[in-house]
């Protein structure tokens, strides 16, 4: 008997016990929701009445202050806390037991406290690009690895979630441009025949007119530098264009094809490298090097793609000649003529360069059948003449957007 007294009393015990807990987790559960009402109230008097009424311990540091207006009605703490302190651009942090709040900036001695790092391996774009696309305030919460290609942010976690944020808005793929050349030497008065008319009219209202479409500036008026634009190459220009390859009287140079990214660079070089000898040093101890040349057609194009999906192509054409053959006692003379434009097309139509003149020297020797190949007498029989040739460069360009997902393999 006495035994079921004594287990009746330990049930009591219990259940006031367990009774006990509940109420209070109901009055913690209770405390977590903050009601109040603040008006023009110093805010780090505010965060003393939030602490005192929910009973957990709110640390500002020195940088907290201003004030703040706010009508809180069963609000959780920490959106109670996020409410009070996003005026005045601060955070907080709980640690252990207790919040810290304060301005997560680096010269704050508090911000290894208040802040997290978090490592972001971007997809597309290289990670030295990025803090170029975001807003200045958050380039001192990131450090930049080239050599894995990712970015440690060092910040709030607000910070960090707006980081993120915009860095996945720029880290796309970016959208691939096939672009087509055509570079061609035409003889001097050919271009007509394909209908390119370079011919510029001058009207002293309007200023620079032209037959071809398209724009222009000075160097145009000059004849160094010249367009026009099309659409894709029509099989009549085509045809136009090999038939004249066939006479002689266009030259094929090249008709490369490359791809490239949208804002990226393309380089399309045709020419030779020549090397060259150069003494220097004193005249006791001189000593040679090497010296490369280059000299030929070189096309840098950049595209650039719209949304709507009109290309921006810049084009940097330069056509270089050796006009004088290097000696031994003089280096080799070279001329070059460059311009860079700015043209915006339709995908898939071609612009038409022109106006690039290149001259070519050659000497030309003609013999008496016989005698000309005689030693010595041969000299007297045979005629060593140089001939000048003229022509123009002509380049097409056709720049043409793959689709997603398309890599050009050809």
């Amino acid at each position: 008997m006495k035994t079921f007294k004594i287990l009746g009393i330990c049930l009591i015990l219990i259940a006031g016990l367990v009774d006990n807990d509940l109420s209070l987790a109901r009055e913690r559960k209770k405390s977590e929701f903050i009601t109040n009402v603040f008006f023009e109230t110093d805010l780090r008097e505010a965060l003393r009445d939030i602490s005192a009424q929910s009973g957990v311990t709110i640390i500002p540091d020195d940088t907290v202050q201003g004030v703040v207006t706010l009508d809180l009605k069963n609000v959780p703490l920490e959106k109670c806390l996020e409410m009070m302190l996003m005026g005045g651009g601060y955070t907080f942090k709980k640690i252990d037991n207790y919040y810290l709040v304060g301005a997560a900036v680096p010269d704050n001695p508090t911000f290894n406290r208040l802040t997290e790092t978090k490592y972001i391996k971007t997809n597309y774009i290289k990670a030295k690009d990025v803090p170029k696309f975001l807003p200045e305030f958050f380039t001192d919460f990131i450090q930049v690895n080239e050599d894995v290609n990712m970015l440690t942010v060092t910040a709030s976690p607000e910070i960090i979630a707006r980081i993120e944020e915009d860095i996945a808005k720029i880290d796309i793929p970016l959208k691939q441009v096939m672009i087509q050349a055509i570079v061609t030497d035409f003889s001097k008065g050919v271009t007509k025949e394909l209908g390119i008319n370079w011919e510029w009219e001058w009207d002293n209202t309007k200023g620079i007119n032209s037959t071809a479409s398209g724009s222009a500036g000075m160097e145009d008026l000059l004849g160094t530098f010249t367009y026009a634009t099309t659409g894709k190459l029509t099989r009549s220009i085509l045809v136009k264009l090999n038939a004249l390859i066939r006479t002689g009287e266009v030259k094929l140079r090249a008709n490369p094809r490359i791809v490239t990214l949208d804002g990226q660079e393309a380089s399309i070089f045709i020419g030779k490298e020549q090397y060259y000898s150069i003494v220097s040093g004193p005249v006791n101890y001189p000593y040679t090097t090497l010296e490369a040349i280059t000299a030929g057609i070189t096309l840098k194009i950049t595209p650039y793609v719209s949304e709507n999906g009109d290309i921006t192509v810049e084009i940097q054409p330069e056509v270089s000649d050796v006009t004088v053959e290097a000696t031994e006692d003089r280096l080799p003379v070279i001329t070059k003529r460059q311009v860079n434009t700015k043209v915006r097309v339709k995908d898939g139509e071609t612009v038409i360069i022109g106006g690039l003149t290149n001259q070519t020297e050659f000497e030309r020797v003609t013999r008496v059948p016989v005698l000309g190949y005689i030693p010595i007498i041969g000299f007297f029989f045979k005629n060593k003449k140089k001939t000048v040739e003229e022509t123009e460069v002509v380049i097409f360009i056709t720049p043409s957007i793959l689709p997603d997902g398309l890599q050009e393999t050809e």
